[in-house]
């Protein structure tokens, strides 16, 4: 289980992989990650992405703010993780 600070330790992640009620936090361990995210769609200054591996209507998505960043469907990004709920993580665009 998750602790208050809402962080996982190494054996709730291990054990999150039996379907245990762990499950629930394995989206921060990617919280302070960097990475490359496809964009699926943009709607006014919020863009919903996902790694070009995940299947959309299935696994959880990147909720990334895109405030003055040109970016369209089919893009790829790279996105800073910087916080995460039950199911989706929450990114911003690394600027250059």
């Amino acid at each position: 289980m998750a602790s208050s600070s809402g962080t996982c330790s190494p054996e709730d992640i291990s054990d999150s992989r039996t379907g245990g009620e762990q499950y629930c936090c394995w989206p921060q361990v990617y919280v302070g990650t960097r990475q490359v995210k496809l964009i699926d769609s943009v709607d006014g200054e919020q863009a919903i992405a996902r790694s070009y591996s995940d299947a959309p209507e299935i696994d959880g998505v990147v909720r990334v703010a895109v405030d003055d960043y040109e970016i369209e469907a089919g893009d790829f990004i790279e996105v800073d993780v910087v916080g995460a709920d039950e199911h989706d993580l929450v990114g911003v665009v690394v600027g250059e």
